[in-house]
């Protein structure tokens, strides 16, 4: 629509100079005359084609789009912007572990920094990159363990990250507009807040595509487990936040 206007008033200042240079040549006036009309004609019935298309989009698609607590896409964003938003999907390797694994064979000596500049010693999730404290790799792999035997696979999307991480999905989910984040998002220490369990190591986002989140509501607690987040059910920490 933007560039519509600059070609019209291109058209209108073209045809301004032929009627002011036509100097009584009639050809020359009628010429610039057609300017004005055509250019006028062609806004009306640009502008006409966009009204249309636009109440009948908004009227089928609605004007916003939302990621849920899966980390899939519900509604539609509004049809004429382009808005690139970041899932969490599990890589290959996550898909793949030995549901027999303990503690034991967690591979150790990874650090990480919480909030207050600690150093935390972390663990990684066997059959998949991500990270946690060696107790809270402990838990899942045992709960993990317990899942697989009933049919149910835990995947776990997201382990530590960094306040530098946090920082940055924080703005990523348009968390400093007026309207606030698009979807749950802790304020990161290095603004002001008190920062994710992710950052503390104590937090996992676990997949609940496929049935996973009635059997965590049901079992989690038993391996130290919970989520107190009604918006975003994918986290799961020692605290429940």
């Amino acid at each position: 629509i933007g560039i519509l206007f600059v070609v019209f008033a291109v058209i209108m200042v073209i045809a301004g100079v032929g009627l002011v240079t036509s100097g009584g040549n009639q050809s020359a006036l009628e010429s610039a005359k057609s300017k004005f009309t055509n250019a006028i004609i062609g806004l009306i019935i640009i502008l006409s084609a966009w009204l249309i298309v636009d109440t009948l989009m908004r009227g089928l698609l609605g004007n916003e789009g939302k990621l849920d607590n899966g980390g899939e896409m519900t509604g539609w964003l509004f049809w004429s912007q382009v808005e690139c938003q970041r899932v969490i999907t599990p890589n290959k390797e996550e898909l793949i572990y030995d549901p027999n694994a303990d503690a034991s064979t967690v591979p150790t000596g990874s650090t990480g920094v919480n909030c207050s500049g600690t150093v935390l010693n972390l663990a990684t999730i066997p059959g998949t990159s991500q990270q946690a404290l060696p107790d809270v790799v402990d838990d899942f792999v045992r709960m993990r363990t317990a899942a697989a035997n009933d049919g149910i696979t835990l995947t776990v999307t997201y382990g530590y990250r960094s306040d530098e991480l946090q920082e940055e999905i924080w703005y990523r989910h348009h968390c400093d507009s007026p309207a606030g984040c698009d979807t749950p998002v802790a304020r990161p220490c290095s603004l002001g807040g008190n920062g994710s369990n992710h950052s503390k190591g104590e937090a996992l986002d676990i997949s609940i595509k496929n049935g996973e989140l009635s059997w965590l509501q049901s079992h989690a607690g038993e391996y130290g487990f919970y989520n107190n987040l009604s918006n975003d059910l994918v986290h799961w920490s020692r605290t429940g936040r």
